[in-house]
């Protein structure tokens, strides 16, 4: 009797897209039902007295602001780990009583 082993791994790409939603229709389906969009990005409003925020004015240079997000995130980054090795130090290390070791 052969027995056939099955291949885990292949090389066939399956088609993973899908028929969507005619845009006549769609709109068509919205007009008459009154429906909210509801997939369009979120306005966003500031008050006024605020001004413009640089997150959301066009003219601010974007990396600006994402060289202080990454400096905020370093600074962050190494006061855990100073705070790691800080508790790290402050354990001990020593076999407990009644514990050998290797050597004796």
């Amino acid at each position: 009797m052969v027995k056939s082993k099955v291949a885990d791994k292949t090389s066939i790409k399956r088609n993973k897209s899908y028929v969507g939603e005619r845009i006549e229709d769609r709109v068509k389906r919205l007009v008459y039902s009154g429906e909210a969009l509801g997939d369009g990005a979120p306005l966003i409003y500031t008050d006024r007295r605020r001004g413009v925020q640089p997150e959301y004015n066009i003219r601010t240079d974007k990396w600006d602001l994402a060289l202080d997000t990454l400096d905020k995130t370093n600074k962050n980054e190494l006061v855990k780990r100073a705070e790691f090795y800080k508790n790290a130090e402050g354990t001990d290390t020593t076999p407990a009583s009644g514990q050998e070791t290797k050597g004796e």
